[in-house]
């Protein structure tokens, strides 16, 4: 799917295309504090699928924690895999998404 949607025919061949808007910061900036503010206001349930392997976990674990903590009802599960984990480890996120829904509870919350 990545591939496919970055990739860019060429003369002589292909090259990868990116979007300039993804390298650009947010314009709207919060303090943790009002973050945290908007997740202790969720009242749905909500499901985190983590990646065990994230290039984007490192260094952020603490923030991360807090956060989970900040949500009241929320399911979290580490499944193996980095930052495309539904791309790399579809059956198990399928799995989890489904059981989420169905009401059966596969938490790991840390």
């Amino acid at each position: 799917v990545l591939v496919e949607r970055n990739l860019e025919e060429v003369e002589g061949g292909f090259c990868w295309r990116t979007d300039p808007r993804l390298k650009t910061p947010s314009a709207v900036r919060l303090t943790e504090n009002q973050v945290t503010a908007f997740l202790r206001r969720i009242q749905a349930p909500v499901l985190l699928l983590a990646a065990e392997d994230s290039q984007y976990r490192d260094g952020f674990e603490k923030m991360i924690r807090e956060r989970i903590q900040a949500i009241a009802n929320i399911q979290v599960q580490y499944l193996p895999g980095g930052h495309h984990l539904h791309m790399e480890n579809p059956e198990p996120v399928a799995e989890h998404i489904r059981a989420f829904f169905e009401g059966e509870s596969t938490d790991e919350k840390s």
